[in-house]
């Protein structure tokens, strides 16, 4: 009787041990599945992330290449302008011309997908570090710019009306 119940002790015991392995196996094996799960939820949040984040870039080239193009049109108004006799031109329609010139709108970027992701912080999905910092430096240059542009544009203004005043 003595072997018996060491033998089912031992085989009590050896079952509770490979019950618990496997049990243990089961949990790592989901929570390794879970994590692989996440991880590629998070490579599609990417994808879906530069996509849009290429496509407010894309529109803003074009954007940019308008601007520059009405620029241009602007530019070479003020050159033939300049090369005609100002002072046949009564100051009451000359100054209004170049005011036009420095009056045009600046450029403003799209950045509702940038902003969306640094707001929601989803912008840490992003795995290439170098791209994550300049994507959020971006927002900031472009609002640390327009100010300097703004002064820049009212003070050429104001030095052209007193050049063109005397």
């Amino acid at each position: 009787m003595g072997a018996e119940v060491r033998r089912s002790w031992s085989e009590t015991a050896r079952r509770g041990l490979t019950e618990f392995v496997v049990i243990v196996v089961g949990v790592l094996a989901a929570l390794w599945i879970d994590a692989g799960w996440s991880w590629l939820q998070d490579r599609d949040e990417e994808r879906l992330i530069l996509a849009d984040l290429a496509s407010d870039f894309e529109a803003n080239l074009a954007t940019l290449d308008e601007t520059i193009a009405v620029h241009d049109r602007q530019l070479h108004a003020v050159e033939r302008g300049l090369n005609t006799d100002l002072a046949s031109i009564p100051m009451d329609e000359l100054s209004p011309m170049t005011r036009a010139v420095f009056t045009l709108e600046t450029f403003l970027p799209r950045r509702g997908a940038l902003d969306a992701a640094i707001s929601s912080g989803r912008v840490n999905l992003i795995r290439d570090h170098r791209l994550r910092s300049e994507l959020a430096g971006w927002g900031r240059l472009v609002v640390e710019a327009r100010p300097d542009f703004l002064a820049l544009r009212e003070e050429t203004q104001r030095i052209l009306d007193m050049i063109l005043a005397h």
